[in-house]
């Protein structure tokens, strides 16, 4: 079990009780790590229910928020990743668009296909 706190970054389970975090058994460091996973989880959760949104055009809109918030090359699994909302199609046909209007090119084809802000 961490002595500290360091290195641990926001993972750390601030909000547990000091009984848990200081259990000397291999149950309390079991309890330990399965509530840090549980709230790990927990705020991954939070950050992809904060990137849903409703009504018309939104989805375009999620779709083109993730194409500028990568960095480098991006394939198609990363943006459905991005948006779990968005099916497949309509992130294909929005990429077709975006290559037609010169703001992305695609390098590779078919399944390896990866793609590149301009």
């Amino acid at each position: 079990m961490p002595a500290s706190k360091e290195g641990c970054g926001n993972r750390w389970p601030m909000r547990l009780p000091k009984s848990i975090r200081t259990v000397p058994n291999r149950f309390g460091l079991f309890r330990l790590s399965l509530l840090s996973t549980i709230l790990a989880a927990y705020r991954e959760f939070e950050n992809r229910l904060d990137r849903i949104s409703t009504g018309y055009g939104s989805k375009a809109d999620m779709v083109l928020n993730a194409v500028d918030g990568f960095i480098g090359d991006f394939s198609l699994a990363d943006l459905e990743n991005a948006c779990p909302t968005v099916s497949r199609d309509w992130i294909r046909a929005l990429l077709k668009r975006l290559r037609k209007e010169g703001k992305v090119e695609a390098t590779g084809k078919g399944r390896y296909a990866r793609w590149r802000k301009i």
